[in-house]
């Protein structure tokens, strides 16, 4: 199973308990990744979204704001 296939609250919870994972961002909202980075900082975590060119400035600039430095980004 891959990632892209979990839910989001499954996401939250690897994130949340340390994990750090490449999500493809192509299927979520903005919302959720604004969710998942989060739990990433609860977590000291480590997260690379991919697949940005379908999101807006203002959505990356919210959710790299969420993941307060534990989010990266790859085309």
């Amino acid at each position: 199973m891959t990632l892209e296939i979990r839910s989001t609250d499954d996401l939250c919870s690897i994130a949340a308990a340390g994990g750090g994972f490449r999500l493809n961002v192509g299927i979520r909202s903005a919302q959720d990744l604004r969710e998942i980075a989060a739990s990433a900082v609860a977590g000291n975590a480590r997260l690379i979204f991919t697949g940005i060119a379908v999101r807006t400035t203002l959505e990356l600039r919210d959710i790299a704001a969420a993941g307060q430095g534990h989010v990266s980004f790859e085309n």
